[in-house]
């Protein structure tokens, strides 16, 4: 005789694992928060794929791209009422994505002329040692290296990050220049640091403990300092919105994409 026994379920995947700590990280959050939290505003929205969606792509560049500053959004910046197609997510990248070419050449100039007057300021230095020490004269500085002349580079201002959004997509779907048009008119050109429609990704992945340990060692803290760029300059540069299209395949692995919202000035090489 033939004993049919029901079937063993799978076991859950890494993935859903992950998700699932998630959502009752939020969950946990939004009981304890009024009904207008950003994170009940994150749990209604009428999606869970794209809830998910949002949260990979935030996890992904967290932990695979070192981005800090990461946030959730549910709603417009511009009109706090509407809803976004989908939620998107913000942050700070380890270095700067993108330079318009325009800017590119007056940076260059500054830096250019930075360098010169701090090589003028260098001989001049070495001129004043030369003229009072005794003995060889070398003007090289004592037996320590003390007043050698030091090749040390500062940070480029084209390295310095800037916040930026990011779109989660899937390859699967199929994107038209209507539906990027009508993402790109509920967004502000430059994302805002904090709003009360938008959820801190650390918030959400700080609940989720169990797994989120290994991700912990080393880190003191997920948050930097945004680029000290005045926000004149930055507003001349940033008229035009820009996205960092994110699309996850099925296979989880994420390819990102700048689109910008219009036709941009190509860059000159050589």
């Amino acid at each position: 005789m033939v004993t049919i026994t029901d079937p063993i379920p799978p076991s859950t995947s890494s993935l859903q694992s992950l998700l699932d700590g998630f959502n009752k990280s939020l969950s946990k959050i939004s009981n304890s928060a009024p009904s207008n939290s950003p994170a009940t505003l994150f749990l209604d929205f009428p999606s869970p794929h794209f809830r998910n969606l949002a949260l990979q792509i935030a996890h992904n560049l967290q932990y695979q791209h070192r981005w800090t500053n990461l946030r959730i959004h549910t709603h417009s910046p511009r009109s706090p009422q509407r809803r976004l197609p989908r939620p998107l997510v913000s942050g700070l990248p380890p270095r700067r994505l993108y330079v318009h070419p325009d800017e590119q050449i007056e940076i260059l100039k500054r830096e250019a002329e930075a360098k010169g007057k701090g090589k003028g300021k260098q001989n001049e230095d070495k001129s004043a040692g030369n003229g009072t020490s005794s003995g060889s004269g070398t003007g090289r500085g004592n037996e320590n290296g003390e007043g050698e002349e030091e090749d040390q580079e500062e940070e480029s201002e084209m390295t310095i990050p800037q916040l930026e959004w990011v779109l989660p997509t899937s390859l699967r779907e199929t994107w038209s220049l209507r539906r990027m048009a009508e993402v790109f008119d509920l967004l502000s050109p430059v994302p805002p640091t904090g709003d009360s429609t938008s959820i801190a990704f650390e918030e959400v992945a700080g609940g989720a403990d169990s797994f989120f340990e290994w991700g912990r060692e080393g880190e003191t803290s997920r948050k930097r300092e945004v680029s000290s760029t005045s926000e004149a300059e930055a507003s001349k540069w940033r008229q035009m919105k820009r996205v960092v299209l994110a699309t996850l395949d099925d296979d989880s692995t994420v390819v990102y994409y700048i689109v910008h919202d219009g036709v941009v000035k190509p860059r000159q090489n050589g």
